[in-house]
């Protein structure tokens, strides 16, 4: 990932340092970002994420994405950020419905074999909504 090369990048990793606290006292539980889109967010809080791991920083960061078109490329472009004994301290947690649309895709092929589900109201409704979510 390119460095910060945007002056609003830089103002909301300025943000992040500025306002999450460094020691536990201090520590509220929560902090918004509420910048508009295309402020640089993601690119500061994936550099901030990944200063923090690699000083070995305790205390887990919970990064959470208000739309899930997001979720894999911000995932990917963090782990792409990171060496290779650094990628394993980050998670991806996926919703329940997420978890179904892969292991559906993964099985598509097997789960079209039984033509008998093809007639349930409920896989035709898991169905279309896979579709969606593909398209």
């Amino acid at each position: 990932m390119e460095e910060l090369k945007y002056p609003t990048t830089a103002y909301a990793k300025e943000l992040l340092y500025k306002y999450i606290p460094k020691n536990k006292a201090d520590k509220s539980g929560l902090f918004l970002l509420p910048l508009q889109t295309g402020s640089g967010k993601t690119h500061a809080t994936i550099e901030y994420i990944k200063e923090h791991i690699e000083n070995d920083s305790k205390g887990p960061i919970i990064y959470t994405i208000n739309t899930k078109h997001n979720l894999k490329d911000t995932y990917n472009k963090l782990l792409d950020t990171l060496g290779d004994e650094d990628k394993g301290k980050v998670l991806l947690l996926k919703s329940n419905f997420e978890s179904i649309v892969d292991i559906f895709e993964n099985y598509s092929d097997e789960i079209q074999a039984f033509k008998e589900l093809i007639t349930i109201g409920e896989f035709q409704s898991l169905q279309a909504s896979v579709e969606l979510i593909l398209k």
